[in-house]
């Protein structure tokens, strides 16, 4: 190692030890270590089933690692940028290469192994694949790396302090957050058709109600109620939100397939209510997301699916005929294949990113190679 390197590795050091001290680095590093830790935990030990959805074959740990994972992410693009600026020195020149990459590389470092308390713990719980947690813990330190330069070559390439914190706020805020606006854009200017048919029970007051459903004891069907409404259409917009981080992230491993139902608490007699709980009243069981991460990848390959006109029919009456409880939907719930059949974003994001910071990195090395002629 020679004598200009062994110079340039001390500062870099007395550059991490000096930033560190200043007091933000270490206060982000806990709260990545507290909140992991805090979410990882009432993942693996509270109830998943809430306002009377009950969820079966859940994967605690991979909820654990999940949000884990993604509360250190959110963290880390705040915290980058942050540290990286309270390293800079000089306001009117450029910051150094060498020890703005190493200081870099060291925060990153310091998030990564704050959040591996709460990954173990969800690593640990999981009864899922090791493959799984793997890909989203992997594509977590990628997403925190890249992000990471970008942050470091626009300081490196900026000459004024201040304009690199607006160009830094400017790359990761049009990188995280600007997809998610752009879609609400794009899919609010492109609707598709929502058809919805309604067929309900005449009530009159004469009717005999049968005491064990709620129902009429004669039930007669009202005649047909056809609404139409505009719903957004997202289906060109998902290559834009794959762009984001968050969605990279989630769609780093298939997301986690789990089932819930209804419990609406009818009791067998109770004629207030429409009809009893039983099994042959309860809903079909719907697809829910298992985890944080799993909800982001639904949505992201849902904008994919319910991209087309859609008809949703309620029979009420029919289903109390039958003997059981009409669902009413919300809307079309695409099932799991055609959710695993939509295409997968992962590759567009992290794409995305390393062309970001391959185009910063350039700049930059443009930029310090002509300061170096100079001098």
């Amino acid at each position: 190692m020679t004598k200009k390197s062994n110079g340039t590795w001390a500062e870099s050091v007395a550059e991490i030890r000096a930033t560190w001290r200043a007091g933000i680095w270490p206060v982000l590093v806990g709260a990545v270590l507290l909140f992991s830790l805090i979410g990882a935990i009432l993942s693996v030990t509270q109830d998943s089933s809430s306002s009377g959805l009950i969820i079966e074959n859940i994967d605690r740990g991979r909820a654990a690692y999940s949000i884990a994972a993604l509360i250190t992410l959110i963290i880390a693009l705040f915290a980058v940028p942050v540290v990286l600026n309270n390293a800079r020195k000089d306001d009117e020149a450029p910051a150094p290469a060498n020890v703005t990459l190493t200081v870099a590389r060291a925060v990153v470092a310091s998030l990564v192994v704050a959040a591996t308390p709460a990954l173990v713990i969800g690593a640990v719980a999981s009864t899922g694949t090791a493959w799984d947690f793997w890909l989203i813990a992997g594509t977590l330190v990628v997403e925190v790396g890249l992000f990471a330069l970008m942050s470091a070559f626009i300081h490196i390439l900026v000459s004024r302090r201040g304009t690199a914190v607006v160009l830094n706020a400017l790359v990761v805020g049009t990188l995280a957050v600007g997809p998610f606006a752009v879609a609400a854009v794009v899919g609010a200017s492109n609707s598709v058709t929502v058809t919805q048919t309604y067929i309900g029970i005449e009530w009159n007051e004469k009717d005999d109600i049968d005491p064990a459903t709620g129902y009429p004891e004669v039930i007669t069907c009202m005649a047909p109620e056809v609404t139409t409404t505009s719903a957004p259409n997202y289906g060109a917009a998902w290559p834009i939100m794959a762009v984001t981080p968050f969605v990279t992230l989630a769609e780093a491993a298939p997301f986690q397939e789990t089932y819930g139902t209804y419990d609406y608490g009818y009791v067998e007699g109770d004629v207030a209510a429409e009809a009893p709980l039983a099994p042959e009243y309860s809903e079909p069981p719907r697809l829910v997301p298992g985890d944080v991460l799993s909800s982001i990848a639904m949505t992201f390959r849902e904008a994919q699916v319910n991209s087309v006109d859609q008809e949703v029919t309620i029979d009420e009456c029919a289903a109390a005929k039958e003997g059981t409880t009409a669902y009413w939907p919300t809307g079309y719930t695409p099932t799991a294949e055609e959710l695993r059949a939509a295409q997968p974003g992962w590759l567009i994001g992290i794409g995305t990113h390393v062309g970001v910071v391959l185009a910063l990195g350039i700049a930059a090395l443009i930029r310090h190679s002509r300061a170096r002629r100079r001098a």
